[in-house]
């Protein structure tokens, strides 16, 4: 069987087998033995062949097969196949090297050396009957040119090989880069998940440390809180036992406003006739009102006010709103107060009796500012919602409402004049409102956070504010510029307060500190601690019996509870 190799001739493989030759008639020509002479050359000098030799053999080889293939058929098929169908081996020539005697002879004969072949053919019989070699123990001569062509049929199965090796060499070489690529993108990969991993990890580590200090504030805070709510109870129980007193210190607390109701001066009938429609300025509707002037007199200054009666109870306590109550405003000339809360809404209450006379709700936000106006008529207030709105009590309606504010408004105070409403905002600054005008006249600049409450100096025109910049400044509401700024306090500022003489202020922090400041001599007269808890409210009653400024103080402290 052969085997197809690309590129290359096909070659059949011979088998060689031993045939013994019978006398069987269908074969003409009988065999007979060659003599020695026969056997290797001529009388005339012819050497026979291995090529005919091999075509002889062959010819008898496939006459035998044609025998065989005879006796195997049975009778049935004799008739009907022949000699002549069967297969025919097709002839091959097959290249066999020379044996080395052979090629001596074919080179003597070559080159007519007759006698030297003749000598050689004597002496090779002569040796090889005596027995001194065998045919198989004789070589073969090999070709040079068949050789070469050997070498150069494996020299180009080599290239070939060499080929498909390069070929293949660069597909693996291909695919090694590709690897190699993805080897770098898998390491670059790595790298960066772990430098991920490294972060998240620092991150995780920090947060841990961070949780473990605010675990530390979440504890002090809650004793605090305990702390807070024991003192609560405390106050409740020490309010609880005040009420009593308050009740006795009525009547007491009517008759001073009675008594500063008329001492009021005649500016005030001045104001209230205005706002009621006696044009007083001559001022027409729209345009700017004229400042005040400077040399008004103060009625509060020349008269003897009694000693303060520090020993107070709370006669009665009414419940006023569902969240804390930010500010409160006493009118100016009824025993009515009025309040503003967290839940939105102002109401007006009926000191005597704790009655409510007016509930409105007015805002869209908490509600922080209140003031009566001087003549009674109107009330303003400031809310979270960025307004200011002036409610009218004749008409049952707001009368204007200003809108210049993008921040919360903290504080509002009318001006003892009537015409103008100052106000304290959370962005650091405060603005002027002009009534008649329906405007903003001034902005004052100069706090570096929140202004929380603003006082005017009773009949002038300069007013004190309170920041949570831990200042107290006082201003010229004309030129809006500062003129004092009093340091001291460690914290926010939440109330500041004018005497109705002038010349004292009161202020008030977030740790319950007071301090009492005088405006003339620019100094701090004195500083008291009034508790733990934030002093959002404060008020000043001042008595001066003598020039020597013998000055008693009782300041009343509204603390968050």
């Amino acid at each position: 069987m052969s085997t197809q190799v690309p590129g290359k001739p096909v070659e059949e493989a011979f088998v060689l087998e031993q045939v013994e030759l019978s006398d069987d008639p269908d074969i003409e020509e009988p065999v007979r033995k060659l003599s020695e002479s026969e056997e290797v050359v001529s009388l005339e000098g012819d050497v026979v062949s291995d090529e005919d030799d091999l075509n002889d053999y062959n010819k008898m080889k496939a006459k035998a097969e044609i025998a065989r293939g005879e006796k195997g058929l049975d009778a049935s098929q004799k008739g009907m196949a022949s000699i002549s169908e069967l297969r025919q081996p097709e002839p091959k020539h097959l290249y066999r090297e020379e044996v080395i005697d052979d090629f001596i002879r074919n080179f003597l004969k070559k080159y007519n050396m007759t006698e030297t072949l003749n000598i050689f053919q004597e002496e090779w019989h002569m040796l090889f009957k005596k027995g001194a070699f065998h045919d198989n123990e004789l070589g073969h001569f090999t070709d040079v040119y068949n050789k070469n062509a050997k070498l150069k049929e494996k020299y180009q199965s080599m290239l070939k090989d060499v080929e498909e090796a390069k070929t293949k060499a660069d597909k693996e070489k291909k695919n090694w880069e590709q690897l190699r690529k993805e080897r770098d993108f898998h390491v670059t990969h790595y790298q960066r998940v772990e430098g991920e991993k490294k972060e998240l990890y620092n991150q995780i580590k920090m947060l841990k440390e961070k949780h473990k200090l605010f675990q530390q504030s979440i504890d002090e805070l809650n004793k605090k809180y305990e702390l807070t709510m024991k003192q609560k109870i405390l106050i409740k129980l020490d309010k609880d036992a005040k009420n009593r007193q308050l009740d006795a210190l009525r009547n007491e607390i009517q008759d001073m406003q009675a008594s500063v109701s008329k001492g009021a001066s005649s500016d005030k009938v001045k104001v209230s006739e205005q706002y009621r429609g006696e044009k007083v300025l001559n001022v027409e509707p729209g345009k700017n009102t004229p400042w005040p002037e400077d040399a008004r007199t103060n009625p509060y200054r020349g008269k003897m006010l009694d000693e303060f009666n520090h020993e107070l109870t709370c006669t009665k306590s009414t419940p006023a709103h569902d969240k804390p109550i930010a500010n409160i405003a006493l009118h100016p000339t009824k025993s009515i107060v009025a309040t503003v809360s967290d839940d939105g809404t102002w109401k007006v209450w009926n000191m005597a009796t704790g009655e409510r006379l007016i509930s409105v709700e007015g805002h869209n936000d908490w509600i922080g500012g209140v003031d009566f106006h001087p003549s009674g008529s109107h009330l303003v207030t400031s809310s979270g919602d960025c307004t200011v709105k002036i409610w009218d009590f004749v008409n049952s309606c707001y009368s204007h409402e200003f809108k210049d504010h993008k921040q919360p408004v903290w504080a509002v105070k009318f001006h003892d004049t009537g015409h103008f409403v100052l106000t304290a905002c959370m962005d650091s600054t405060m603005k002027l409102f002009d009534l008649n005008a329906q405007k903003c006249r001034q902005t004052y600049y100069g706090h570096t956070d929140s202004v929380n409450r603003i006082s005017f100096d009773p009949f002038t025109n300069f007013f004190v504010s309170g920041s949570s910049d831990k200042t107290v400044s006082i201003w010229d509401m004309r030129t809006g510029l500062t003129v004092q700024t009093f340091y001291g306090h460690a914290t926010t500022i939440n109330d500041v307060a004018y005497s109705h003489r002038g010349k004292i202020v009161a202020s008030g922090d977030a740790d319950g500190i007071v301090r009492i400041w005088d405006t003339e001599t620019v100094k701090e007269l004195f500083m008291f601690d009034a508790g733990n808890t934030p002093i959002n409210l404060s008020l000043i009653h001042i008595s001066e019996p003598t020039r020597r400024y013998a000055i008693s103080y009782a300041v009343f402290c509204l603390k968050k509870k």
